[in-house]
């Protein structure tokens, strides 16, 4: 029964500090825990017909993280950029956070963000 109980309190406890993923086909959250939550959105801009993505989100820390934005043709094949490496961002305790990344080129029309509490590898 006391097993049982740590359990349970156990599984509180990580469900009531989850990442609300506004975005989860789009965003993948690994070792961040103190995402509190974070959402993706996109537009194609009308200067280049280049398709951009706007990651917001909050946290429970003043912290560092690492995002990465991978981009795909519609053909679900990558393509490789500079664009597509990691970026280092300072976010503080409750301060809403805003990163916008460009598609490298207009043939790029999926994404996929890869946020992470230490550099992501290529």
């Amino acid at each position: 029964m006391r097993k049982m109980l740590m359990f349970a309190l156990a599984g509180i406890i990580l469900v009531g500090c989850a990442v609300q993923n506004a975005s989860p086909d789009k965003i993948f959250v690994q070792d961040a825990s103190y995402l509190k939550h974070i959402a993706a959105e996109d537009s194609v801009r009308d200067s280049d017909g280049f398709k951009q993505v706007t990651i917001s989100g909050e946290t429970y820390e003043d912290t560092d993280l690492f995002y990465r934005v991978v981009w795909f043709d519609a053909d679900g094949i990558k393509q490789n950029s500079i664009l597509s490496n990691s970026n280092q961002a300072i976010v503080r305790r409750n301060q809403p956070f805003f990163w916008t990344a460009i598609a490298p080129s207009a043939r790029a029309t999926d994404y996929k963000v890869f946020v992470s509490d230490r550099p992501i590898e290529q």
